[in-house]
């Protein structure tokens, strides 16, 4: 259960694309870095606010100093009680606290007086009163002015500040909000694009690595970015190889091409001495076995170049793996009765189809089986396979014979190369090259292990 959810975790991460982790990060960041600005103009915006709020208390308690200055504190108590008929919201309060009585006359009851800023809180600092206001927190600012006969006291309700902090929060709230949707638009659309690039340079690679040597990335002359730069770079070099492997194969099928008409005149002379000298008849067919290995060494590479070159296009229509193998059992039975093996098919429940070139991946298998009963002993048991691997069709055919070191696996696939323990077996060693060069074109991974005993190889489809 745990592997299935590691697993499930894992395709689900996989599928998460790098424009998608892109943009969180780069939203992330825009959000992280704009909030600590916010917070910052908000701090001030308050601190801005609160100053002022404090300026405006202390320019009407100044305005209460010039009339004590003129007429004494009674003056000033009767201004205020002026004042709170025409403004009854209790948004300004004001009073005078008396030395004598220690108490305070007016709007503003406080218990203690105060010099300068302060903060007041109705219920704690100021008696309750009758109409603090609903939008009101009950918080004021407070400026006090020390006389002769006591305290001239006003205070302003925070509400204007709060207003102004909750108007400000919601403007910045809401500016964010935008610039984080187009923030996000914007990164997501350019990380799209740079994945596009980047999958298109990956497939032109995948394709170059398959042997299709004269692919290429689109890019245009105007690009200057890095993207562009590499795959200028990668052009270049795409079509460097392709001239060096062209010439290559051109030597090849050159040489191959020049000594083939020679070889075979060589043949014809040799199989009519055998005819006329019944005394050398034992030496000249064996050179004439021996023109036939040749003949056939070349032909195997003239077609190993021609499937390598990709300049024949393969014919893609679907093929039926099951009938496949059920073709290639008919036409080795009569051999392997005759040699000795055993040939077992087994069959799939699912049918199994690919697109691709139904000549080559039959001369595919047929090379497979070919190989499983040349480098087997008589008795072994050789199976052909089909089916699905993780949901990727597959074809397979193995044997219980002598195997192949595990050293030599990766080795057996190139060109000429024989194994120590084939090495008395007749053979051009090109088989399992030929066999590679099919897989690549249908863009299939050949598979090599140990069978214990024996070959597993395998061709699994993507």
């Amino acid at each position: 259960m745990s592997n299935s959810i590691r697993e499930l975790t894992r395709l689900y991460l996989n599928r998460v694309s790098s424009p998608f982790l892109f943009t969180i990060i780069i939203t992330t960041v825009f959000a992280f870095s704009t909030s600590i600005a916010a917070l910052v103009v908000v701090q001030v915006h308050s601190t801005e606010i609160s100053d002022r709020l404090y300026l405006d208390t202390k320019s009407t308690a100044d305005s209460y100093l010039g009339i004590y200055n003129l007429a004494g504190p009674e003056a000033v108590i009767t201004e205020i009680k002026r004042q709170a008929q025409f403004a009854n919201d209790n948004t300004t309060l004001a009073s005078f606290w008396f030395n004598k009585t220690k108490t305070a006359k007016g709007t503003l009851l406080v218990q203690t007086p105060f010099d300068g800023r302060s903060s007041l809180t109705v219920g704690k600092e100021i008696s309750s009163i009758t109409d603090v206001g609903d939008e009101s927190d009950g918080r004021y600012y407070g400026f006090g002015i020390k006389v002769d006969d006591g305290w001239i006291l006003v205070a302003k309700d925070s509400l204007w500040v709060s207003d102004s902090q909750e108007l400000l929060t919601e403007s910045i709230l809401w500016g964010l909000g935008i610039a984080m949707t187009i923030v996000t638009i914007v990164a997501f659309s350019i990380a799209k694009l740079s994945q596009m690039r980047v999958h298109s340079i990956n497939t032109v690679l995948n394709k170059a690595a398959n042997g299709q040597l004269n692919v290429r990335c689109e890019v245009s002359p105007h690009e200057r970015d890095e993207l562009a730069t590499v795959s200028r770079g990668i052009n270049q070099t795409l079509e460097q190889l392709e001239t060096s492997i062209q010439s290559l194969q051109q030597v090849s099928s050159d040489i191959a091409h020049d000594l083939r008409r020679p070889l075979t005149r060589l043949r014809l002379k040799l199989e009519g001495l055998s005819h006329e000298h019944d005394t050398k008849l034992k030496n000249l067919d064996s050179a004439i076995e021996d023109v036939d290995r040749l003949s056939a060494t070349f032909d195997s590479i003239l077609e190993l170049a021609q499937i390598e070159s990709g300049v024949e296009a393969i014919e893609s229509k679907p093929v039926e793996l099951g009938e496949l193998c059920r073709e290639t059992l008919e036409l080795f039975e009569p051999i392997a009765e005759e040699s000795g093996h055993s040939l077992t098919p087994i069959t799939s429940k699912n049918i199994v189809t690919i697109a691709g070139d139904s000549n080559l991946l039959r001369q595919a298998i047929i090379n497979l089986v070919d190989n499983a009963m040349r480098y087997t002993p008589a008795g072994s048991e050789i199976r052909i396979s089909y089916g699905f691997l993780k949901s990727q069709p597959y074809l397979q055919v193995s044997d219980n014979g002598p195997g192949i070191d595990a050293s030599e696996l990766e080795l057996v696939v190139r060109r000429f190369y024989r194994a120590d323990k084939s090495r008395n077996i007749e053979g051009t060693g090109l088989g399992l090259s030929l066999i590679k060069a099919i897989a690549a074109r249908h863009n299939a991974e050949l598979k090599l292990v140990d069978n214990k005993p024996g070959l597993q190889v395998t061709l699994i489809f993507k």
